[in-house]
């Protein structure tokens, strides 16, 4: 991966690019937040904010989500899009922002 593709990348948008490459532990994704707040007092459901039917993983978000599927199929045609997270870095954020995956004004 070249770094010099995130240099002019806010900090927000390298942190969460950081975080999905190293299998999507970042509070955006439902899976990870019920993962962190398993043994606390809130409850925390893992399914998929925008289709309800599976876990909402990295590899859900990034390959299998039917809600996304025109989103996905717009960025990534055939290609394997968690690739796009170390190799098309704006593909990627231009998926990201598409999917509604981050707060408005992040990513």
């Amino acid at each position: 991966m070249d770094r010099d593709q995130e240099k002019h990348f806010t900090p927000s948008q390298r942190t969460l690019l950081s975080r999905l490459r190293t299998g999507g532990h970042t509070p955006e994704l439902a899976w990870y937040r019920k993962r962190v707040t398993r043994n606390q007092d809130q409850f925390e459901t893992a399914t998929c904010q925008r289709c309800g039917q599976a876990e909402e993983t990295l590899v859900h978000l990034m390959t299998e989500c039917l809600v996304l599927e025109d989103a996905l199929s717009h960025h990534f045609d055939e290609d394997d899009p968690i690739t796009f997270l170390f190799n098309e870095l704006e593909v990627a954020l231009s998926y990201l922002r598409d999917a509604s995956f981050t707060e408005a004004g992040r990513v």
